[in-house]
């Protein structure tokens, strides 16, 4: 299971960044809508 990140939190070092980026993305667009 993946932790959820806050969009304003630094990512876990484990999550590689790019994994990070695309979960953050996802945070973003669904305060959007």
């Amino acid at each position: 299971m993946l932790t959820i990140i806050k969009v304003n939190s630094t990512c876990d070092p484990n999550i590689s960044s790019f994994r990070c980026f695309h979960i953050k993305e996802k945070e973003w667009r669904r305060r959007l809508v």
